[in-house]
């Protein structure tokens, strides 16, 4: 119902937003900094996390936004893979949650 009232105001929004959704995906921890003696794995876990539910927001927005999304296909399949590569092994919830994300993006 919001979005049929607010349709416009709405794909402003989110045009303003898509941008900011594959900066997100795109960060990335320096391997220095993953290798340092002070690294914190948990925080690394929740940065990931993070990542991955912002990729599950786009994955439901993808659908009405296409062609706002589409402009960074080569972005979002870059960061999907590096998500998929730097997700920590001991966190297999996540890799599930990425994989069920890239699942609806794909289809």
């Amino acid at each position: 119902l919001m979005y049929q009232l607010y349709k416009l105001n709405i794909h402003n929004m989110v045009s303003e937003f898509v941008p900011l959704i594959m900066n997100t995906i795109m960060l990335q921890v320096s391997p220095q900094a993953r290798q340092h003696k002070l690294f914190n794995k948990e925080l690394y876990a929740d940065f990931i996390a993070a990542q991955i539910k912002t990729l599950s927001f786009l994955a439901y927005i993808i659908r009405i936004y296409q062609d706002l999304v589409g402009k960074y296909s080569q972005q979002l399949v870059k960061g999907m893979l590096q998500l998929l590569s730097n997700c920590p092994s001991e966190t297999a919830h996540l890799r599930k949650e990425l994989l069920i994300a890239a699942k609806h993006i794909l289809t």
